[in-house]
């Protein structure tokens, strides 16, 4: 390893932990008081950095958006990837269903800006774009998914449930914004996987 190397690694670390630092800080801030009321001076001023390293790193509040949106899409692949696995035919449907929902919206109870960003609030057409990018593959993963449930269902039928149930899912973080109540939250969770078991159930029988 050379003399170069070893001096830039750790600047490398750091660099990356203080853009890790202000993307945390902007998701805070952009849950907090909305994406066109939070400013790179109060990002900058909340991180305890100075408004100039913060354009080091990014020139302006959308490069942020745009770079949250960016780690968004790796996470939620990451999550695609643990969720959906071959194993989940042999689930009872009411795991299945829990496996299916809970660790979506564990990032973004945990994430509120990540809400921001699916349901295309205040985001640019690239964002957009790739919101509806990640959805499709999420419909993707569903229906292979029903494919390996139901073997002979047609590809059709399961592309148009798969649809239902992301639609069901997007409603369900959409309506959990509209109380920070923990307990009248996990009841709006309980009737959507409710619903969502009926729907399922159904699915699989029809075929």
């Amino acid at each position: 390893m050379s003399k170069n190397s070893t001096r830039t690694a750790p600047q490398q670390i750091r660099s990356q932990q203080r853009v890790d630092l202000i993307l945390d800080t902007a998701a805070v801030l952009f849950s907090e008081s909305g994406y066109e009321n939070a400013s790179t001076n109060a990002i900058a001023e909340r991180a305890g950095i100075s408004i100039g390293s913060l354009y080091r790193y990014f020139p302006d509040k959308d490069a942020i958006l745009r770079a949250l949106a960016g780690r968004y899409r790796a996470e939620m692949l990451a999550l695609y990837d643990q969720v959906f696995t071959r194993d989940v035919v042999y689930l009872p449907l009411p795991v299945l269903i829990d496996r299916l929902i809970d660790p979506f919206l564990e990032k973004h109870l945990n994430s509120p800006v990540y809400t921001h960003i699916l349901l295309g609030a205040d985001v640019s057409p690239e964002i957009a774009s790739a919101s509806r990018e990640l959805e499709a593959e999420s419909i993707r993963r569903t229906v292979e998914l029903f494919l390996l449930l139901v073997p002979q269902m047609e590809e059709q039928r399961a592309r148009l449930s798969a649809t239902v149930v992301k639609a069901i899912i997007k409603s369900l973080i959409s309506s959990l914004g509209t109380s920070s109540d923990a307990d009248y939250q996990q009841q709006i969770i309980l009737e959507f996987k409710r619903v969502l078991l009926a729907y399922v159930e159904n699915t699989l029988r029809s075929g």
